[in-house]
């Protein structure tokens, strides 16, 4: 089975990568700025350029049995993650941390209703 995981050198994507390596043939795109574990197949593209990443996914020639994004970060990469992913992949995970929440301000624990920051 063969996995990609877009942003695959970061703490979570790192992590992800190495146990996903025990089952997966996996695939990693980064911007190339640092190691990834062994075994893993780099692509290389910036995120933010959308012609590098569709060139680099499309280009692989790959169909992968999932795709893990760990960088889908705004509206638009969402849009790519459906016009690009689609092409090459049946299942998409998006996986993100609470640190997408202003960690001076939330209050811990959080929780699975908490959706929003709680004020401190």
């Amino acid at each position: 089975m063969k996995a990609l995981i877009i942003g695959g050198s970061g703490g979570l994507s790192g992590a992800l990568a190495s146990m996903a390596k025990e089952s997966y043939e996996v695939w990693a795109l980064t911007r190339g700025k640092r190691p990834l574990g062994e075994g893993i197949i780099p692509l290389r593209a910036d995120r933010d350029n959308e012609e590098e990443f569709r060139s680099a996914v499309l280009g692989a020639g790959v169909t992968w049995d999932v795709v893990f994004d760990c960088i889908c970060m705004n509206e638009r990469h969402a849009e790519q993650d459906l016009e690009v992913l689609s092409k090459v992949s049946g299942r998409l995970v998006v996986i993100s941390t609470d640190s997408v929440y202003d960690p001076a301000r939330k209050r811990t624990p959080q929780t699975e209703e908490g959706f929003f920051v709680e004020e401190t």
